[in-house]
C-alpha cells in the first residue's frame, strides 16, 4: 500500500493591485479601514440594514456589505444596540444556541 500522507507543495499566490503584482514576498496591504469593522461602525451599518421587518443575523450580515465583519462582531454590535434600546431582539432573553431575529425599534 502506498504512502497516504499529504504532500505539501509551496505555491506562489499573486494578486494584482493597481496594476502591480503582489506575491508572497511582496508588501502586505490592508484590505480596508480598521474603523469600518469596529463594533460601533458595524452597529451603525447594521442600523442602515434594519427596518420594521424581523431579520436573522445572517441576513443582516449580507445586507451590510463590504467590508464584511466577522459574525461575532456583528452579534456583539447588535446586542449593544439592543441594550441601548435602538433595536429589538426576538427572543428578548439572551439564550445560547438560539437563532436571533432583529429589527429597528418601532
Amino acid at each position: 500500500m502506498g504512502d497516504k500522507r499529504w504532500k505539501v507543495q509551496e505555491r506562489a499566490v499573486a494578486q494584482t493591485l493597481n496594476g502591480e503584482r503582489v506575491g508572497p514576498t511582496g508588501t502586505l496591504c490592508a484590505l480596508g479601514d480598521p474603523e469600518q469593522v469596529s463594533v460601533a461602525e458595524v452597529g451603525e451599518r447594521s442600523m442602515e440594514a434594519l427596518d420594521h421587518e424581523w431579520r436573522k443575523t445572517g441576513e443582516i450580515l449580507k445586507a451590510i456589505g463590504d467590508p464584511t465583519p466577522a459574525d461575532q462582531l456583528l452579534r456583539n454590535a447588535l446586542h449593544k444596540l439592543c441594550d441601548a434600546g435602538r433595536v429589538e431582539r426576538d427572543p428578548k432573553e439572551k439564550k445560547q444556541g438560539v437563532t436571533y431575529r432583529w429589527r429597528a425599534k418601532t
